[in-house]
Parts: structure tokens; sequence; C-alpha cells
């Protein structure tokens, strides 16, 4: 069975974690996990950053870091997964729902500006299947409210905006590393923060509200969470980031063989296009369909039959039970139900993707 997607770990990687966890105790626990942090900051070219166990506690660091309470709104596109809304919620926030623009499957800046009352505190821009949401009219319409924009990324790290990296841009950066991203720590995030008032704020936060330049070790300054990754986690992480590059363009790779294959096919369109100046990391390979084209579930079971393992998207906010009611987001609706992901792990043979291909293209070009 052809997996959707998976890591693939090579020597760099084992030797690391097999360091971490052979001597990476005592003085050394921590070892691996400034080296990771080094490696992000200059491959995002920040100042600073903090590791997490996931985007979910990256975000909810996050919007505790900037007081999100009872009776404050923040805006989250319709389609993401619910990781996205839910520390919106663990803090007592109100989760307002937006819809999306289907040519990136990125949350809409006009329906965004419809949805701003005097409440809206913060946006969450999801940066969906490595796809760049349009970073500069969200931020204008915040920036002439006085919203903090905070970008998700848990899909897109390494994608580009303008020849920056998506996460820097906006005021907060939420990164996920978990088994089946772009780059792996097993499970993990991280944080990026634009402005240096919040980073001792975020530091606080993230180690449980305790002041490490006190005297006073035990001291606790506030409320805190624990979000901490390990040292072993970190040591694959390094590795990972290290093969960065070969990882990309191996993505990259697999992603072209899709647009050749699928050109003459005007049934469906490939999500992850490039435009502008704009960069994707093809981390998530997504065809949308017109209306009506094919049945996806029988092109899912009729492609996964002869060996891969395709799926249909993930369900919408406002499909899920927790979010019931949130609104009516016509194309929210209409690209969940109507897309599916492809295959994109960076051990597929281009044989492989061929296949699928022309399973594809026989299946709904019949239909």
């Amino acid at each position: 069975m052809i997996p959707i997607t998976r890591p693939k770990i090579t020597n760099i990687e084992t030797k690391y974690v097999d360091d971490a966890i052979r001597n990476g105790w005592g003085k050394n626990c921590f070892n691996y996990i400034e080296q990771f942090k080094e490696k992000l900051i200059n491959f995002l070219k920040v100042e600073k950053t903090w590791l997490t166990t996931s985007c979910h506690g990256a975000l909810h660091t996050v919007l505790m870091t900037i007081g999100i309470k009872g009776g404050d709104e923040v805006i989250v596109p319709d389609y993401t997964w619910i990781g996205s809304a839910n520390p919106v919620k663990w803090l007592g926030g109100t989760v307002v729902g937006c819809d999306i623009n289907l040519e990136d499957a990125c949350i809409s800046p006009i329906d965004f500006e419809k949805k701003i009352t005097e409440k809206t505190k913060a946006v969450i821009v999801v940066h969906l299947y490595g796809n760049v949401a349009n970073l500069k009219e969200i931020c204008k319409i915040a920036a002439k409210k006085n919203i903090y924009v905070i970008e998700d990324c848990a899909g897109a790290f390494g994608s580009e905006y303008n020849g920056e990296r998506v996460g820097t841009i906006g005021d907060f950066g939420a990164f996920s590393f978990n088994a089946t991203k772009m780059i792996t720590t097993g499970e993990g995030g991280a944080i990026v923060a634009k402005h240096k008032k919040f980073h001792e704020k975020i530091t606080l936060i993230s180690d449980q509200g305790r002041d490490r330049n006190s005297k006073d070790t035990y001291e606790i300054k506030e409320l805190g969470l624990k979000y901490n990754i390990t040292n072993i986690q970190a040591a694959l992480g390094l590795g990972q980031l290290e093969r960065f590059k070969q990882i990309y363009n191996r993505k990259k790779e697999i992603f072209e063989i899709y647009k050749e294959k699928f050109i003459k096919n005007e049934k469906f369109l490939l999500h992850n296009l490039e435009k502008n100046n704009n960069k994707n990391n093809f981390w998530l390979p997504t065809i949308l369909f017109k209306e009506g084209s094919a049945n996806l579930d029988d092109l899912v079971k009729h492609v996964n039959k002869n060996g891969a393992n395709i799926r249909r998207n993930i369900y919408t906010l406002s499909m899920t039970k927790p979010y019931y009611g949130l609104g009516n987001f016509p194309n929210s609706k209409y690209a969940a139900k109507n897309s599916v992901n492809l295959c994109s792990f960076e051990d597929i043979k281009n044989s492989e993707v061929e296949k699928i291909c022309n399973l594809i293209n026989n299946f709904t070009l019949k239909s």
C-alpha cells in the first residue's frame, strides 16, 4: 500500500537520535533542543523560536500570550482541521467562522473583513496544503482594526510569501512537526513571534509561568503551560531540517509529475499551483473537482484497491459536532465535498505517482 504521506528517516536522523538516547541526559539534556532551535532560527530568519509538542500547543500558547478570554472573538477559516480552532475555546474565546477562496483553499480576505466586530481580537490564517494565503490583504485589514494575525503553518513549513517564510509575516507563526508533516520530530511544533514585546511573555507561559532569570528557581510569576519537546524529538527534527532542501526538491518533483499527467483532465484542478511570488512547499498535493464530475468515494476506492492510499479531504469546522451552527460557508463546503488528497511521501517511486495519475484519469474521464 502506497501511503499518502510519511517521513523518510536517513542515517543523519538516526545518528542524531541515537546520540540523544545514549548521551543526551544530565547536563546534555537540552543539547539537541538548542541545536534544533538555532537551525530553525536560521531557516526562518527570525530572532527567536519556541519549541512545543504540537501546533495545537503552539496556538494555545500564542492565544494565551495575547490574552484571549471569554468575550473575545477569533476569526478562523471554516476549512481547516479542528486543531486550529479548539485552543480558542479552551481559553473561553468565541470562534467566528470565515469562508475561503476556492483558488487557494485559504481564508478569504473579503469574508474576513465582513466577520470583524468590536470583539474581534485575532485571526488565524491557515496556509492549507502548503498553499499561501493572501497575507498582504489580511494584514492590511487586521492592522486597521488592531487585530492580531496568527499564521497556522501546520502544513506549510517552508512555503514562502514574496520571498519570506510563512509564519514570519503575521504577528505570530505556529508550526507542526508531527509524523505526517513536511519535517517531523515524531510529534512537535514551534512558535515564532514577530514582535520582541511578546518574547518574555511566551517564554514565561511556555515554561509553566516560571521565571528562569529569578534567583528563586521555583518562582511562578503567572499561569503557564507545559508543551515541552524532548531532546530525542529535537534530534530527529534537527536531522530532518538539515535535509529540508532534499525533502522539498523531492516533493516538488512529485508534484510536477501530477501536474504533467493531469494537465489535460478538465474534471478537476490541482490546488497547489504557485502564483505571483509565492512558493508552495508541495506538502500535500490536492485536487479540486468540478461539482458532480465524479463520485469521489468510488474514485478513492478504485485507486486504493490498486495499491495506493489517497483520501477524501478533511471535514470543515462546521461539519463537526463542537462547531455545528458556526455558519454557512459555501466555498468551504464545496472544497470539502469535492477535494481529494494525493500521495506525496519522499520515497514514493515516480512510477507509483504515474500509476495513481493513470488510475484517476481513467476513472474520471470515463465517468
